[in-house]
């Protein structure tokens, strides 16, 4: 073997017991990712909208809100929050305020609405939350004021667990009447109308039972009125 050979073997040996260390450390070098779980609660529209769908019909989803408060009866600075999701969109709402820093329990009330229920006006724009910081939507005062003229109704549970992102349990949706007229408030103003009428009825019925009890008929009454007390006052007198 010359010199070159023995160059070129010690070379190629150098290779491969550097090969060998390279693959052999690969399995310990630490790991990263790009992707870290956001702490927070999310609405699976999918689910939420299960047997009425998502679209611009009269019978379809449009857009929903949600309203997000702490479970019980306690409360926490920060809460309650809100937001409007395009109805093909998952409801997302991350790092919510907790009590002590540990698992904590939601209950979400959501407010579905068709294209033709859904105030525009005052709630729309609110496609993107994390861009839209002044988005009404944002303000549950705000969602709250328009729940009325939702068209579907629900409520969820949910439980923030650090570094997971937790699907909310969601009962189905129920329709709750025509949102078109808003709150219904006619219904509790006709019914004193309707028993003041009766009560006018009565009171009259019972004035003519007075005049009646006077012997007299009074002016426009019927026939026989008061002229059965005439007659028998007539019979009574002697012959």
């Amino acid at each position: 073997m010359n010199r070159t050979q023995a160059t070129a073997a010690l070379v190629a040996t150098t290779l491969g017991v550097m090969a060998l260390f390279g693959l052999a450390a690969c399995p310990g070098s630490p790991s990263t990712t790009l992707y870290t779980p956001i702490t927070g609660l999310v609405i699976n529209s999918d689910s939420l909208l299960s047997g009425i769908g998502c679209g611009t019909g009269t019978g379809q989803v449009y857009k929903y809100a949600a309203v997000v408060t702490l479970a019980g009866d306690a409360s926490e600075a920060g809460l309650p929050v809100s937001g409007v999701f395009d109805c093909f969109t998952n409801a997302q709402f991350a790092n919510l305020a907790t009590p002590d820093g540990n698992l904590t329990s939601y209950n979400i009330a959501i407010y579905a609405f068709n294209e033709a229920s859904f105030p525009a006006a005052e709630l729309g724009g609110c496609d993107n939350l994390a861009a839209d910081a002044a988005c009404q939507g944002e303000n549950p005062a705000t969602v709250l004021k328009y729940a009325p003229m939702a068209n579907w109704t629900t409520t969820c549970t949910a439980t923030q667990v650090p570094g997971v992102s937790e699907v909310a349990v969601c009962n189905s949706l129920a329709p709750v009447g025509d949102a078109s007229v808003g709150p219904d408030v006619g219904a509790d103003t006709s019914a004193p109308e309707d028993g003041a009428a009766e009560a006018g009825d009565a009171g009259s019925a019972s004035d003519s039972g007075d005049a009646g009890g006077d012997g007299g008929a009074p002016e426009g009454a019927a026939p026989g009125e008061g002229g059965l007390s005439e007659a028998g006052d007539a019979g009574s007198e002697p012959g």
